[in-house]
């Protein structure tokens, strides 16, 4: 019901915008799914979840091995993801902490 309520508010804001606004809408809503509990936040004694909207992206990936991700383990995921998408080559990225390495 969570996803019909926020499809039911995003036609409200978009229907009812005021004449002369920006164009841009009030109200953004999406649903979301958990995906899996992460071992651990950004610090090791935070609880931390991750949530997908069932698009792709990381969160669609398939871990095939080693310990079950971090929320700081998908952060150097996403960085080394950017870092190497900006070669037309094949490469590798070596990350920690979101900062290139090595």
């Amino acid at each position: 019901t969570a996803a019909y309520d926020v499809a039911v508010a995003s036609w409200f804001a978009a229907d009812y915008a005021a004449d002369g606004d920006s164009g841009l809408p009030e109200f953004l809503g999406d649903t979301f799914t958990r995906k899996n509990v992460l071992r651990y936040g950004e610090n090791p004694h935070q609880p931390a979840a991750l949530y997908t909207s069932g698009e792709g992206g990381l969160a669609e990936a398939e871990q095939l091995h080693g310990k079950e991700m971090s929320y700081n383990n998908y952060t150097d995921t996403d960085a080394a993801r950017r870092a190497a998408y900006d070669h037309a080559e094949p490469c590798v990225a070596i990350i920690k902490h979101a900062n290139p390495c090595g």
